[in-house]
This record gives structure tokens, C-alpha cells and sequence, in this order.
């Protein structure tokens, strides 16, 4: 029987065939688990823009209620836990304050204010603190910083 494949090498090739639809099969599987963590990833960022909103208040909340240590006190526990949930999220204040150099990685200007008591280009005051999550920016901190005076 000339022209016929021999069972053998019909046998090698559906074993390759087996192989490679396998091979397909796992990157198809990994490249459906990848997109899954994107678009959960995705969705926890949108959620978390939405929730520092709250937290910005939450904040202004707890400094006005500095004059009743009851109410403070209970407003900073929450606070805590607000915190917490985030960073179980892995979500993470950017740690910024007065003094510190503007780096543009991590702050937005919202103003700029004249100085000759603060080296230019420092930051004055944190209007908002800003928030990463894995590493990338979810807000930047809204910050005032200094500029020389015009003489």
C-alpha cells in the first residue's frame, strides 16, 4: 500500500497535533487569567477614585472635629479602618508633606505661592493626600509650592 502514511507517522503526527492544541489550550487559559486580574484591577482603581473622594471629606471631618475630643476620636477610628480596607487593597497613601521637593511623579501644583522663607520648588501644604495602588499612581497629591518672591 504505497501513498499511505504509515500508522506510526500518522500516529507521531496526531501525537504533535495533541501537543500543540494543549500548548494552545494553556495560553489561552493564562491569557484569559491575565485579562481577569486587568479588568478586576481595572475595576478596584475606579472604585478606589471614587472612595478617596470620600475619604477627602472624611479628613476635612476629622480636623474640624479637633475641637470636641469625643467626636475626634471616634472620627480617627474610622479613619483607621478606612485606611486599613484600603491598604488590604493594596492601596497606599503617597507619603508627602510640608518641606518635601515637588516631584512630579507624585504631586500636582494646585497653587504656587511666593516665598523667601521656603527654598523654591518645595512643597508649602498637602491640600489632598494622593494614593497609589501596586506601585502606580491612582491620584497624585494636590500641593501648594513655594517660588521665589519677585524683587
Amino acid at each position: 500500500m504505497q501513498g499511505e502514511p504509515s500508522l506510526e507517522k500518522q500516529n507521531s503526527e496526531l501525537k504533535e497535533d495533541l501537543a500543540r492544541a494543549l500548548a494552545e489550550q494553556s495560553n489561552i487559559r493564562k491569557r484569559l487569567e491575565k485579562r481577569s486580574e486587568e479588568v478586576t484591577q481595572f475595576a478596584l482603581r475606579r472604585m478606589a477614585s471614587s472612595i478617596l473622594e470620600i475619604v477627602d471629606n472624611f479628613e476635612l471631618a476629622c480636623k474640624a472635629a479637633k475641637e470636641n475630643p469625643s467626636i475626634s476620636e471616634g472620627l480617627n477610628m474610622i479613619q483607621i479602618q478606612i485606611l486599613e480596607i484600603l491598604k488590604n487593597h493594596k492601596i497606599q497613601q503617597i507619603q508627602t508633606s510640608s518641606g518635601d521637593v515637588f516631584d512630579a511623579e507624585k504631586h500636582e501644583i494646585s497653587e504656587e505661592k511666593e516665598s523667601n522663607d521656603v527654598e523654591s520648588g518645595k512643597v508649602i501644604e498637602v491640600l489632598k493626600n494622593g494614593y497609589q495602588m501596586d506601585g502606580k499612581t491612582l491620584r497624585f497629591a494636590r500641593v501648594i509650592v513655594s517660588k521665589k518672591e519677585n524683587q
